[in-house]
């Protein structure tokens, strides 16, 4: 590693390359051997690739940006040198044009960063993830990130419009533009979207982004438990009341508490809030709701994240929203330290503080319960000894396949990323 560290000196400068430490890594990345270096352009990224290419056959790179979701997936290989490739210096907003409502910027920009550059215009990118002081957009897109507002302002996925990215032999490439409607290539922006940095490195993104509301409202209950929640936020999706997000979330030892949210002009936002109101009362909850503070909503959107400090196992369940009230009955049973629903979207988190066989296998029960429309994906194991044999990425069925044909085909090293995503063929 020794001589692999000078050579990324080389090219990145000495102060922008170190070694690091086992306890910075995930758990699961036991017997790992990493390298950090940090490039500050597309060019040093070309090099680095090229040289572990030429130079150190069987090495692998993976790109990180915050570090959040480091531990999501199958854990790289301990017998091969890998280079963490920190993109936090790559961190400038590079174009914006308000009237085109687009935003370009290189990976290393946080949410947070850019949203203050573009909030002058009164515009913001209208994905609020966990964290937004250090998500970088880089790293949301590689994750497939989304916010609470998914219902109403899109994941990463639906507001991403053009990218460049550096792949295998240094070469790089550009799909889509920075206008909103672009319509040239191939959609190479999805087939970046959640590939968890298993294809290259991004290098730019460019994002759609929306008007700031006039007015923005959350609202919430406290709810006997998460199955009831679940069956009146279906009384209050079903209404149509052009939310901007609805929500289960709480855990064991707290509770939970049924969470909706508007935007627009205070007129409309307090008719919503009436309705809401009303057909919530109707259902049961005759408690009006409380409106959750600016403080209060940042600390519900960083709990995903605040969590997975002290989990050892979470998931995320993707199925049917009908099937969410019995669904959220039985992943209660587990006492999750956090169980959180996009009632709009069907998307459920869950977080352990055990890696008991129990609990984990609670979770895969539930997903056999609610039919063959669901599907489950560990996004943190703690202790790869005890669940080692649990499918990271759900079913082993023909899309996972698929994802590893293009794996193979675009990266016939296996450079970026190894066994991550889709893991092992």
């Amino acid at each position: 590693m020794d001589i692999l560290t000078k050579s990324l000196a080389g090219i990145v400068g000495s102060t922008h390359v170190m070694d690091c430490p086992p306890d910075a890594l995930p758990a699961s990345w036991k017997g790992c051997i990493c390298v950090t270096a940090s490039p500050s352009d597309t060019v040093e990224i070309q090099e680095i690739v090229r040289l572990l290419e030429h130079d150190y056959a069987g090495s692998g790179i993976i790109p990180v940006g915050a570090g959040l979701q480091l531990a999501a997936g199958y854990p790289p290989p301990a017998d091969r040198p890998l280079v963490l490739l920190s993109l936090h210096r790559m961190n400038r907003i590079t174009d914006h044009q308000p009237d085109d409502m687009t935003v370009t910027a290189e990976p290393g920009v946080t949410f947070a960063q850019c949203d203050a550059a573009i909030a002058t215009s009164r515009q913001m990118l209208g994905i609020d993830v966990p964290r937004p002081e250090r998500a970088t957009l880089g790293g949301s897109v590689a994750v497939a990130s989304h916010g609470l507002r998914r219902v109403r302002y899109g994941a990463v996925r639906d507001t991403l419009i053009g990218l460049k990215a550096v792949m295998q032999a240094g070469t790089e490439i550009k799909g889509g533009g920075k206008v909103v409607k672009n319509v040239a290539g191939y959609d190479l922006c999805k087939l970046f979207t959640g590939s968890y940095g298993s294809l290259g490195v991004l290098t730019e993104v460019t994002f759609r982004v929306h008007p700031c509301p006039e007015v923005r409202r959350t609202l919430a209950w406290h709810v006997p438990d998460a199955a009831t929640a679940a069956r009146v936020g279906l009384e209050l999706h079903h209404a149509r009341l052009a939310h901007t997000m609805l929500f289960v979330h709480g855990n064991g030892t707290d509770g939970y508490r049924l969470i909706i949210g508007f935007d627009g002009i205070e007129k409309r936002v307090n008719w919503q809030e009436a309705q809401a109101t009303s057909i919530a009362a109707t259902a049961g909850l005759n408690d009006g709701p409380e409106v959750i503070n600016t403080e209060a909503l940042l600390k519900f959107q960083n709990a995903p994240a605040d969590v997975l400090e002290n989990a050892q196992a979470a998931a995320r369940i993707s199925g049917l929203v009908t099937a969410l009230p019995s669904m959220l009955q039985r992943l209660q049973v587990a006492n999750p330290s956090l169980l959180s629903a996009d009632i709009s979207t069907g998307l459920v988190q869950i977080a352990l503080d055990t890696n008991s066989h129990a609990g984990t296998q609670l979770v895969m029960n539930t997903l056999t319960a609610v039919g063959p429309e669901a599907n489950l994906t560990w996004h943190h194991l703690e202790c790869p000894e005890t669940l080692a044999a649990l499918p990271r990425w759900g079913v082993q069925g023909p899309p996972l396949r698929l994802h590893r044909g293009i794996k193979a085909s675009l990266d016939t090293s296996n450079l970026f990323s190894p066994n991550r995503f889709p893991g092992k063929a």
